[in-house]
């Protein structure tokens, strides 16, 4: 179980080193999106979660209506070990993009992410969101740096 933490530890270290590659320049408006595939968050949670990444959005003076532009989306996912449990949730924004390639290409792309894990054995929603409001305010502040 150890190395197993500290493989992950390692792994999220080196996954939030390589943020700095994310772009958010020109980014207007983005559409939100929950993949919740932890049993620890209900419905209403997740609706929590929603508002918190409108407010974030609009704090930073984006929108967050409609469907075209980019898409900001938190993904939740969860294990217990020994009482213990265990919560990965993901921050990334996707977008539209078009390669330089030879032959340009249309795609969908990652354009910016940022992830966090956490152990609790008390008051795991609690951790959860303050997680949340972590990395939204990662995210606020990576916005503000490219604009």
């Amino acid at each position: 179980m150890k190395k197993l933490i500290i493989s992950l530890f390692f792994l999220l270290s080196t996954l939030l080193e390589a943020e700095v590659m994310f772009t958010l320049t020109n980014l207007e408006t983005s559409h939100i999106y929950v993949s919740n595939q932890s049993s620890l968050l209900n419905e209403s949670d997740i609706k929590a979660v929603k508002i918190k990444m409108v407010d974030a959005l609009h704090a930073l003076g984006l929108k967050s209506e409609g469907r075209d532009g980019a898409t900001l989306m938190m993904k939740f996912e969860s294990a217990s070990v020994k009482g213990t449990d265990i919560v990965f949730i993901k921050l990334a924004v996707a977008s539209d993009v078009i390669t330089t390639r030879k032959d340009a290409i249309d795609t969908f792309a990652i354009t910016y992410e940022g992830t966090d894990m956490l152990e609790s054995e008390e008051n795991v929603k609690v951790d959860i969101f303050e997680s949340v409001q972590f990395l939204l305010d990662e995210f606020s502040e990576h916005y503000k740096e490219d604009n």
